[in-house]
């Protein structure tokens, strides 16, 4: 009798149990049948491997839908249209993307929503086709695949370009510049002391160049002096050779027939005098262009026809 009981007693739970996940099931597809949804469509460029009718949509990580349909765009071969549907009360916009996501390590995949900002406007949906699109931005694993190929390209064209660099005659060039390289540290080297000296002595003579521009200038200052002296005196040597060549011309007559020889002497003296006045006049203009010609001389004097030089 107690056999029979407890098996009654079972019974009664099991069928307890399955009529509350009837309910259950029931209710939960109620509140799913009566949940208002909106539909977009989304353009893939990339390949939506893992992605399949059912497959969920989510908004910053929280499931908002899933997709409904999967297409090659006939007008667009290269695209793939997804449909999917999403609770009205999810804020889609304007500046809203799509990309694929995927689950773990197990290749399932699925659309994530990013982005939408509360300065952009609602994406306004459709009750019927063709949807509102959502755009879209590369995957994860596309990027990652596009940096991947990046950085490929540039080490072929680094490992090309160090081959080229390393070539036989490019690594003969770089040892026979070594190897000059070494010939003129050992030579620098061998001459350290010499130059160790010369740098001392310029050491030094830098040290008395500031005492020789000051001499120099009052050399050249000394000279201008000199030149100024000699300038005067010209000046009075000249005017005293005029006065003895007017008193020539006013006595020469008187003088002549007393003393002719006497007058051909001074006249000679005094051409010669002039003569010298005007090297003397020469000089002088030579020494006021060029002063230094006191201390270092002038150019060397040019040979004359039939000279050697």
């Amino acid at each position: 009798m107690e056999e029979r009981v407890n098996y009654t007693l079972v019974g009664i739970f099991i069928a307890g149990s399955a009529l509350l996940l009837v309910l259950a099931v029931l209710w939960l597809g109620k509140v799913e049948y009566e949940q208002e949804y909106d539909h977009y469509t989304i353009y893939f460029k990339e390949s939506v491997s893992g992605l399949n009718v059912g497959s969920p949509v989510k908004y910053r990580g929280i499931k908002v839908g899933a997709v409904e349909a999967l297409s090659i765009n006939p007008q667009h071969p290269e695209l793939v249209e997804v449909i999917i549907k999403v609770k009205s009360s999810t804020p889609i916009r304007e500046d809203t993307r799509a990309l694929l996501a995927y689950q773990g390590i197990t290749g399932l995949a699925y659309i994530e929503l990013t982005g939408g900002t509360s300065q952009s406007l609602p994406l306004k949906p459709k009750k019927t086709p063709p949807y509102p699109v959502i755009k879209t931005k590369p995957s994860i694993i596309t990027r990652l695949d596009e940096v991947v190929t990046t950085l490929s390209q540039k080490t072929v064209v680094l490992v090309s370009r160090l081959n080229l660099l390393f070539s036989q005659e490019n690594i003969k060039y770089i040892s026979a510049t070594l190897k000059n390289l070494s010939l003129i540290s050992a030579s620098i080297s061998s001459k350290r002391s010499s130059l160790e000296e010369t740098l001392t002595d310029l050491a030094k003579a830098s040290k008395n160049l500031p005492q020789m521009v000051t001499q120099a200038k009052n050399d050249l200052d000394t000279v201008q002096k000199v030149l100024s002296g000699f300038k005067k005196d010209q000046v009075a040597l000249s005017q005293l050779l005029d006065r003895l060549q007017t008193f020539l011309q006013d006595m020469g007559t008187p003088l002549a027939i007393s003393a002719q020889d006497s007058m051909d002497e001074l006249k000679q003296t005094l051409a010669e005098a002039r003569k010298t006045l005007q090297t003397l006049k020469e000089t002088m203009k030579q020494l006021e262009e060029h002063p230094s010609r006191l201390f270092f001389g002038g150019p060397p004097r040019r040979p004359g026809p039939g000279e050697k030089q």
